[in-house]
């Protein structure tokens, strides 16, 4: 379990052990959610940016947010440690657009490797992704459904 305490530590429990992770504004200015991934790493998504801490807390990994982004959701760590996926949503006059992300571990900037229309109607709109293997599986209240293999392309 995570939490953020009154004075901006960021904290992870499992009932017996805490440990703290330090301050969650060096991770992500103006947090504004905390996800624990199964590989035992945190993420913070901030504002205008996400991070990634390891299990002791030290940063492994942050991209910035776009601008227009209105939310972002479901963060999955690849089992193999090769990289995190997301899902930044923007929304449009009619609609909106998913975009799915790949963040690597030591980088700055995440790669935007689908772009999927969505209806965004109502209260019930929402996406996943999850890792199997080097593919990326994404999946939308509306429906859709799309997996793409991150492995790089050669000749």
């Amino acid at each position: 379990m995570l939490y953020v305490t009154p004075s901006d530590e960021l904290v992870r429990t499992d009932g017996l052990r805490t440990t703290s992770l330090g301050d969650v504004a060096r991770l992500a200015a103006e947090p504004r959610g905390i996800e624990a991934l199964a590989d035992g790493s945190t993420a913070v998504f901030g504002r205008r940016r996400i991070a990634i801490a390891g299990p002791a807390g030290q940063l492994t990994a942050s991209a910035p947010i776009r601008r227009r982004a209105l939310v972002t959701q479901d963060v999955s760590a690849a089992p193999d440690g090769r990289g995190y996926a997301y899902v930044l949503t923007t929304r449009r006059r009619n609609g909106g657009t998913d975009t799915v992300e790949l963040l690597l571990p030591g980088a700055r900037v995440a790669h935007t490797v689908a772009a999927i229309p969505v209806s965004l109607h109502g209260c019930g709109w929402g996406s996943t992704v999850t890792w199997r293997g080097s593919w990326i599986r994404y999946r939308n209240l509306d429906g859709r459904r799309l997996a793409v293999d991150i492995r790089p392309r050669t000749g």
